[in-house]
């Protein structure tokens, strides 16, 4: 066999994705203080961008109904554009051969009119709700605070000090006493009467190594004189979580009612102690769409409050105008420049155009929720919009992801709107939302001592005209985070 190296041409078409191409689909699926964060990078990196004063933009209340169709998010300059027509009447709109996007196929989409909608004058200040919260201690600020006023001595309060540091925000500890006492060199005894001291601390349960201990000490300090809820929690936790409540009865010999009494003292207990002291940070939700109600009529508003506003800078424009006063090197290097502008700011309009057109189909095929409410939610799916904006299913599923949308009925993610359906008996399909509120309404409202079945369920759905298999019931159940029917149990006294 002839072992060779020689090259050879081979003609083939593929698609190549330019870096334009690329900075407009990953527009579409940023999310509002991300699409700010990007604008604020490019304002850095490119000078030829500028952000609108203020005092500049014309109050859009002023503006007759026509004008509004025609007003973009970006607004545009017609003095820097019939500059750079005079300047480079060969290059607008078009681009390199090589970018597979063309401008002309963006002016065609930007030329279509959109009524964008916008907020009056008298709702622009908006409220600044992080002026409004209070600054909460955690749960290690608040064990040290108690670990400081406590009677333990310099050394004790260094042994409490690395116990509070390896208690999580659940409230529990996560190393052992022996590990503690080899790190200190101290026996082990020493660190358990420290573990005692804090175990003591409020919140009770606190540093508890595991939740039987957990709710044994808040018994010992909310409870003191509950012996029968000691002894059902040191014997019985796991018939405790499978509501065996008459084997409890038959092994302490006590009747049914005083093992009711005392589940509703071990019920009222918090087995994560730590819980009410948790970090997790607050977000609050911007919506990018406003969906308001004018008379019989809903208008889709986009939210730009807080999106800069750009336009490309006149003196770059001088700077190519006046040939003689700039050399090549600066005229290539603004050209770059001015050509990133044009791509940004024509992107970011694609993205809000897009993400009207879709909020606007949406409100089209969800009509019956926003007059009626979720029991009128309809199946609906990407395909669905997809095919009533004439685009892509993918472009849709980008334009609505981690978009919240403002409605007369609540805040909802565009994702909310789109899930699957079930057939029904007369013929329509039905949200697989509104049935997961009818499974929730009906175990809301069941006998306690004969909790519904999933097939029990599924039975009482048929009889509404639903058709739906026991393990669907089942995953909505799991899905509403409801306990099974032999978990739900509850055992009554006569």
């Amino acid at each position: 066999m002839n072992l060779e190296v020689k090259l050879q041409m081979k003609m083939q078409q593929k698609l190549i994705m330019t870096p334009n191409l690329q900075l407009a689909i990953k527009l579409l699926q940023l999310t509002k203080l991300e699409l700010k964060e990007v604008l604020d990078q490019n304002l850095l990196e490119n000078p030829v961008l500028e952000v609108i004063p203020d005092n500049e933009i014309e109050d859009p209340s002023t503006d007759s109904a026509d004008d509004k169709k025609q007003d973009s998010l970006f607004e545009k300059n017609p003095s820097a554009t019939s500059e750079l027509a005079e300047i480079y009447p060969d290059k607008i709109p078009e681009t390199k051969a090589d970018e597979q996007f063309k401008w002309e196929e963006i002016d065609e989409f930007l030329r279509e009119e959109y009524d964008y909608g916008y907020f009056p004058k008298e709702q622009k200040e908006a409220v600044i709700f992080e002026n409004l919260t209070r600054e909460c201690k955690s749960l290690f600020d608040v064990l040290y605070e108690q670990l400081l006023f406590s009677k333990l001595d310099t050394q004790q309060q260094k042994l409490g000090l690395l116990i509070i540091g390896n208690v999580d925000d659940n409230g529990y500890l996560n190393a052992t006493v022996d590990e503690i006492a080899t790190l200190e060199a101290v026996p082990a005894e020493t660190v358990e009467q420290v573990l005692k001291v804090i175990q003591s601390f409020d919140p009770p349960g606190v540093a508890a190594r595991n939740l039987k201990e957990c709710m044994f000490l808040q018994l010992e300090q909310l409870y003191p004189d509950q012996e029968i809820a000691r002894l059902i929690v040191e014997n019985h936790l796991d018939d405790v979580e499978r509501s065996n409540f008459l084997v409890i009865c038959q092994d302490l010999d006590i009747p049914l009612e005083t093992v009711n009494e005392a589940m509703e003292i071990i019920l009222s207990l918090e087995p994560k102690p730590g819980r009410k002291y948790s970090l997790d940070e607050v977000r609050y939700i911007i919506p990018d769409v406003i969906i308001t109600k004018v008379d019989d009529e809903y208008l889709v508003l986009l939210n730009d409050d807080g999106i800069p506003r750009l336009r490309i800078s006149n003196l770059y424009l001088n700077i190519l105008k006046n040939r003689s006063k700039s050399n090549e090197g600066t005229r290539d290097y603004i050209e770059k420049k001015l050509n990133s502008a044009k791509w940004l700011i024509r992107s970011i309009e694609q993205r809000q155009q897009t993400l009207y057109k879709v909020s606007k189909s949406i409100l089209k095929f969800q009509r019956d929720f926003f007059d009626k409410g979720i029991s009128y939610l309809k199946p609906l799916v990407l395909r669905d919009v997809a095919e009533d904006i004439e685009m892509h299913e993918s472009t849709v599923s980008r334009v609505s992801t981690n978009k919240y949308m403002h409605t007369p009925r609540g805040v909802f993610e565009l994702k909310y709107f789109f899930h699957s359906g079930l057939s029904s008996t007369y013929g329509e399909d039905i949200s697989s939302l509104r049935i997961k509120e009818l499974i929730k309404n009906m175990i809301h409202q069941e006998n306690q001592q004969k909790p519904l079945s999933d097939k029990k369920i599924a039975n009482m759905l048929y009889q509404q005209g639903i058709k739906i298999a026991r393990r669907t019931v089942a995953k909505y159940r799991e899905e509403l985070k409801i306990l099974p029917s032999n978990r739900r149990k509850k055992v009554m006294t006569r």
